[in-house]
């Protein structure tokens, strides 16, 4: 079982990586 905690920091964390991968392709056209 995954602790409540770590499943939310998981959630977070991914979220704010594929923010990251969206805003840099955004920033950087090809």
């Amino acid at each position: 079982m995954i602790p409540r905690g770590l499943r939310v920091y998981l959630v977070i964390s991914g979220v704010a990586f594929a923010l990251g991968l969206l805003i840099g392709f955004s920033a950087h056209p090809v």
